[in-house]
């Protein structure tokens, strides 16, 4: 068997070292807890209730914060409570799917497993993200990549056929809705899906429009009409997060050019932009080649995808870091149908004739060096940032074992005030629901609620319960022992 057939074959097994890569660098995040901000999100799942959050998810129109990712939550905290190993192998094993699924959407995109092995090496696992493995709070990032992925790959597969039927455009049109309830930034799908139309299958003409809106048009355009009714929703409905702190939008040219610059600093963390000149330049070039490069309807695409995916942060308060996940797939496959058009003209000047070897070896070895270069510098960066990960989390996951392994826990229907915490904030409360997993019992907190501590206000309570020094201890007790 010739060296080109064996290459040949080998290719049909790209996605395994991509798939594994990923595996391997997710495997220590399995050792993690719980992040800062879980017992909050998870809290608020489990009092919302599983009848709530899927209503939601279908009605994905209304202000109801995030469903996809709560359901999430509550699915595993219903069968596992708060076990943290179940919830870190759900996150770590859905980004090992985001991988391949990245590898099988450049490859349909390009049709070359070479530039869909490069795409999943460089959006599987990116040095600025690391909390995308160990954090369950950036579950959303994950599951909106899975969902927006996934759409597009069975959007892509279906047109390849031909025209998307009913049983299809039904799947298709329900993955974006996940998408949607995932996170807000899904919207972004829409154009991802309408862009691809025009530029792989041709815009139609004038005369041919109503025609085309009949058929090929017909999905893309529903997808952008629910698009549309899912941002009226979230921008004008009651208690909107768009009217939250932290998430106001501000709409000017300097905002743009401040997030976009912060944006693309943290992808590409190797090469900081200081000038927004550079910016400008960038995106004329990325507009230039969406608007002429006929020649590569992959690479127009990829254009159109980066000076879009990100826009619905760009207008908020600052962003970055794991947020940039989902337009993290552009730049990597932009840059690896880059990196791949080059190897392939550099490959013939390098053969070694006197052994026959072929340019595609050559390539591969390219592609190689490029990999190793990447993965060394992600893996150096990476052990970095996992000892802080798990360190952040040390102090929920303290104070939770602890009010997890009292001997106690309080009688259905009863009160329980907290007369100091740590977290100053709403957090001790929610931990305190999930692990005694009683909906009758009311918590509260002396340290955002003081007027409790007043004797008349202290008397109504059941239970006194405090946490000193990071210890967890029982102050006037009604609990009753756990059997």
């Amino acid at each position: 068997m010739s060296l080109s057939k064996i290459l040949s074959y080998l290719s049909r097994l790209a996605f395994v070292p991509v798939v594994v890569y990923c595996a391997a660098l997710g495997r220590h995040a399995l050792e993690g807890h719980f992040s800062t901000d879980d017992p909050m999100n998870m809290g608020y799942a489990w009092n919302h209730g599983f009848g709530y959050l899927l209503w939601h998810s279908i009605t994905f129109w209304s202000t109801a914060y995030r469903p996809m990712g709560e359901l999430l939550y509550l699915s595993i905290y219903s069968f596992f409570g708060m076990n943290p190993l179940p919830y870190r192998i759900a996150i770590v094993g859905v980004m090992v799917v985001n991988a391949y699924l990245s590898y099988r959407l450049a490859e349909l995109l390009t049709g070359s497993r070479t530039v869909a092995f490069l795409t999943g090496v460089f959006a599987g696992a990116h040095a600025y993200m690391v909390v995308l493995y160990y954090q369950n709070s950036f579950v959303y990032d994950v599951l909106v990549y899975f969902f927006s992925i996934l759409t597009l790959i069975c959007y892509v597969s279906a047109r390849k056929q031909g025209v998307p039927n009913l049983f299809q455009s039904a799947g298709i049109i329900c993955l974006f809705i996940a998408a949607l309830n995932s996170k807000e930034i899904g919207i972004a799908l829409a154009g991802f899906i309408l862009a691809y139309e025009v530029l792989f299958h041709g815009a139609p003409t004038w005369a041919g429009a109503m025609t085309w809106m009949k058929r090929e048009g017909r999905l893309p355009m529903i997808i952008v009409l629910l698009g549309l009714i899912y941002a009226a929703g979230k921008l004008t409905g009651p208690e909107t997060l768009a009217k939250m702190g932290g998430y106001e939008i501000h709409l000017s040219v300097a905002k743009y050019l401040e997030s976009t610059l912060r944006h693309w600093n943290d992808l590409f963390y190797m090469f900081k932009m200081q000038s927004r000149t550079i910016l400008v330049a960038i995106d004329v070039m990325l507009l230039t080649l969406l608007l002429f490069f006929k020649k590569s309807p992959a690479v127009r695409w990829c254009c159109f995808y980066i000076l879009t995916a990100l826009l619905p942060i760009t207008f908020i308060p600052q962003r970055g870091g794991a947020q940039l996940y989902l337009g993290l797939f552009g730049w990597a496959l932009l840059l690896a149908i880059a990196f791949v058009k080059l190897f392939e003209t550099l490959s013939p000047a390098l053969v070694w004739s006197r052994f026959k070897i072929p340019p595609v070896a050559i390539s591969v070895v390219l592609v190689m060096v490029l990999t190793y270069f990447y993965v060394s510098l992600t893996v150096d960066t990476w052990r970095q940032s996992t000892a802080h990960n798990l360190e952040d989390q040390a102090e929920t996951w303290s104070v939770l074992s602890q009010l997890r392994d009292l001997p106690f826990r309080p009688k259905p229907g009863s009160r329980v005030l907290f007369l100091d915490e740590p977290f100053k904030e709403f957090r001790m409360a929610f931990i305190a629901q999930l692990v005694w997993n009683d909906h009758s019992v009311y918590i509260d907190l002396a340290t955002t609620h003081p007027e409790a501590l007043a004797p008349a206000n202290i008397a109504e309570f059941d239970s006194l319960l405090t946490v000193e020094s990071g210890q967890v201890k029982l102050v006037r007790s009604s609990l009753e022992p756990v059997h």
